[in-house]
């Protein structure tokens, strides 16, 4: 029978390949030991966390917090603190009394993709206004809202000759500058042959805001900015800045995660450096902006008539005044706020 060492019950004949090192970790869990019997020493308790610490260990999803069946309480142990560097992560994941931004993200359970954003931009630096307009949806509704969309633009083309494929920019259509007919339908001409281009352009303008408010599925939402011809570059960026924290918040405790698409080309890279900007552990709008040109993008087309309309009733420019009351009339009913928000 082998004899043993009364201190460590390891056998007399064997040796340790390190005692440096098992001195070390020996002390090591002597002082955990003690911070945590010491009232005075002890971690503050994360939010939630559950009253023992099997449970607090079970509790952990991290994976490293239990060994087999017991929890491991020596790595846990740090999983119980908090402070005010909860969002860096560390190299023991929940040691040294800090949460990783790693360790919190898993907590929060499985994340779902659920919401699609088309973003465009409305406003000029001579007027110092910054609007951003967009329209919302499910990536399971894709389908039936382009869908819907597609057909009311099927009727535009049997009712107003207006092709398919043809961009509709209300900057340029409600204000009858764009020729997007190929027929003018006689009640627009008059006697005289003078074409009304501008009343053309409010009727289609009004029939599609008619038929987006009816789109089933579909959000629409408006952020504003009053600034000055000065500072318009910066409050742009800043709007949008302060566009995306709001979304983030939205989603915070929740399983969503958003996409976001911009109208454009990518030449302005103060979108994307914006969301690069945002933690990557625990940010829940993903990825830099998809540019897409909306002369190619029904979808976009749709942000395009929100930024506008809601360009429209901030500003209240007055040659502008039959459109002051679209956002309101067409699509407050599709917005959760009902009207463009202040940022």
């Amino acid at each position: 029978m082998p004899l043993t060492n009364s201190s460590n019950g390891r056998s007399a004949g064997s040796s340790d390949p390190d005692p440096g090192r098992s001195e070390a970790r020996t002390g090591a869990d002597q002082r955990m030991a003690e911070r945590y019997a010491d009232p005075a020493l002890r971690p503050s308790p994360a939010r939630n966390a559950p009253a023992n610490l099997a449970d607090e260990a079970s509790a952990c999803v991290c994976g490293q917090c239990t060994e087999g069946d017991r929890p491991n309480r020596r790595f846990h142990l740090g999983a119980l603190t908090t402070n005010d560097r909860r969002d860096s992560p560390t190299k023991s994941g929940c040691h040294d009394g800090r949460v990783s931004a790693v360790h919190r993200l898993e907590s929060m359970g499985p994340k779902t993709l659920d919401r699609l954003l088309y973003i465009d931009d409305s406003g000029h630096p001579a007027s110092g206004l910054v609007v951003y307009g967009w329209i919302e949806f499910r990536p399971d509704r894709w389908h039936d809202v382009l869908g819907q969309w597609l057909s009311h633009r099927k009727r535009l083309w049997r009712e107003f000759g207006i092709a398919v494929p043809q961009e509709l920019h209300m900057t340029e259509y409600a204000l009858g500058r764009g020729r997007i007919s190929r027929r003018l339908p006689d009640r627009f001409v008059r006697p005289d042959g003078t074409e009304l281009w501008k009343d053309f352009g409010g009727e289609v303008a009004q029939t599609s805001l008619s038929a987006l408010r009816s789109i089933e599925g579909l959000r629409v939402g408006a952020v504003y900015r009053q600034a000055t011809r000065a500072t318009w570059a910066s409050a742009r960026a800043d709007v949008y800045r302060r566009l995306l924290a709001k979304l983030e918040d939205e989603m915070t405790g929740g399983p969503s995660l958003a996409m976001l698409f911009m109208d454009g080309d990518g030449s302005e890279t103060s979108y994307r450096e914006a969301h690069r900007a945002l933690p990557r552990a625990t940010r829940r709008v993903i990825e830099d902006p998809i540019y897409t040109d909306s002369k190619s993008s029904q979808l976009m087309q749709m942000a395009d008539h929100v930024a506008w309309c809601a360009n429209a009733a901030v500003a209240t420019v007055p040659k502008h005044a039959f459109a002051h009351g679209w956002y309101e009339q067409y699509l407050s009913v599709r917005d959760t706020h009902r009207c463009p928000l202040a940022i």
